[in-house]
């Protein structure tokens, strides 16, 4: 989601690389913090979009090690906006890569928000012996109901807006806008794709409450073609997802810790789908943030995952203290 991160992010990682993995894919990763402290797995979100030092503020870098890294075709990964083996299956092996590569035996804590928290979610089911806890904020479910919900459903939020996203789509067409916009994205001459992407932008930050971006130009333009390129491609892929599979993830949180964080106004990712997998995951918390909706570095939410890491690695290295 685009927001404005922080005026003071942290200095620049203690390390860095370009991992490569298969199908001529190649992940930018960063860790921060000491190298022999506890690790923690810091998830960005989109999909689409790339990491950001801005996302770090949650924890205290002196007492933890944070790792972070560009998903596929996001970001400083390369090749830049590749779809080819960019699926849910290959993000969560990546995630893996990450961690051998690293020489990391666990995360005490796997964090993200929105699409970063599902992929959260996901790798903590995927990998239950290598996750101690998670931390997800603004959970994005990706049923076709949300993603009705966030592409026509919303519609009423701002009907100007939702019709220059339709147009950019092509109108109505067979599976809905978020199908017609990934076409568009993939198949479409150069300045359809750059009104479909800055019409999705628009929309996009109308529905999160957010003010309204200018118009990209230039590179700023290039980053977002980029990051609908991705999305759309990536939403496609969760559709695909089986039925129940989230809900059977969360269920797989169960006798771990887990809190679930969600800005109460959340018109992005809709606080009650989240909250249906926070009471499938039992033992889990649900922390509303009143007045906060899906804006990461709104000062509410920052606080409450702030105190929700604290509470989560505390907690885990009690329970590893002999």
């Amino acid at each position: 989601m685009d927001a404005s991160p922080p005026s003071d992010p942290p200095a620049g990682p203690a390390a860095q690389g370009l991992l490569p993995l298969d199908g001529g894919h190649a992940m930018a990763w960063q860790a921060w913090g000491p190298a022999r402290a506890p690790a923690v797995l810091v998830l960005h979100g989109g999909p689409g979009s790339g990491t950001s030092p801005a996302l770090l503020a949650p924890f205290d870098l002196r007492r933890v090690r944070v790792v972070s890294y560009d998903q596929r075709g996001c970001g400083r990964s390369l090749p830049q906006g590749a779809l080819q083996d960019n699926d849910i299956p290959h993000l969560l092996r990546d995630a893996e890569t990450l961690r051998e590569h690293l020489g990391i035996a666990r995360w005490q804590l796997v964090a993200g928000g929105s699409w970063g928290a599902t992929l959260a979610l996901l790798l903590a089911s995927h990998a239950p012996r290598r996750v101690a806890s998670v931390l997800l904020r603004n959970c994005f479910v990706p049923t076709p109901a949300e993603l009705h919900w966030f592409f026509e459903g919303a519609r009423s939020l701002d009907p100007t807006a939702w019709e220059r996203l339709a147009r950019a789509a092509g109108g109505p067409a067979p599976g809905g806008l978020c199908a017609a916009l990934g076409r568009v994205m993939q198949a479409s001459p150069p300045a359809l794709q750059a009104e479909a992407a800055r019409a999705w932008q628009a929309w996009e930050r109308r529905v999160a409450g957010l003010p309204a971006a200018p118009d990209a130009q230039g590179a700023a333009l290039q980053a977002l073609l980029l990051r609908y390129r991705v999305q759309s491609h990536v939403l496609a892929g969760c559709c695909a997802l089986a039925p129940g599979a989230l809900a059977e993830a969360a269920r797989g949180l169960s006798g771990r810790r887990a809190v679930f964080v969600h800005g109460a106004e959340d018109r992005v990712c809709r606080p009650q789908a989240a909250h249906a997998l926070h009471r499938q995951a039992a033992g889990s918390r649900w922390v509303p943030v009143a007045g906060a909706g899906h804006d990461p570095f709104h000062p509410a939410l920052a606080d409450a995952m702030r105190q929700a890491a604290d509470g989560l690695l505390a907690a885990t290295e009690s329970a590893c203290a002999p």
